[in-house]
């Protein structure tokens, strides 16, 4: 008996996509001493967010938003930084925890353009619609950030 594959059915194929876009989570720890891995997170994450149905303008803004909050992490502490990055019922979750206790600091806008950092979290609460600080005493903070997907 000869028998040959058939190709994939087109439903089977599109139940595939489906459920390829139903898996809708990311979760990347960077080290403490890896800044050089922060470009390489950053495509990745805005690639995850193009591929889960976001605009490109919309991924941009998480995308500058999730790495404000890693580059704080990474700056501010001195143990590795956790982003975890997922979408539910049509909003984009943000959170990143690093090993400090010490919850972030807002600055306002620098309207004469003198400071060189200190906006990060101010960014990030312009363009989410939440945002909360979590300390866990004894092991560090968690930031947490929500978006529209589109």
């Amino acid at each position: 008996m000869n028998r040959t594959t058939a190709p994939a059915a087109p439903d089977r194929t599109r139940a595939r996509r489906a459920l390829l876009r139903s898996w809708r989570h990311l979760a990347v720890t960077l080290p403490a001493d890896a800044p050089e891995l922060l470009a390489p997170i950053r495509r990745l994450i805005k690639t995850s967010l193009l591929d889960w149905g976001a605009t490109p303008e919309r991924a941009e803004d998480i995308e500058l938003s999730a790495c404000e909050l890693l580059t704080n992490a990474q700056r501010y502490s001195d143990g590795p930084a956790r982003l975890v990055m997922n979408v539910r019922a049509g909003a984009v979750h943000l959170e990143v925890s690093d090993t400090s206790i010490r919850a972030p600091r807002e600055i306002g806008p620098d309207t004469e353009g003198r400071r060189e950092n200190g906006r990060g979290l101010h960014i990030v609460k312009a363009l989410a619609f939440a945002t909360t600080v979590r300390i866990h005493p004894g092991w560090g903070k968690t930031v947490l950030a929500s978006f529209d997907l589109a």
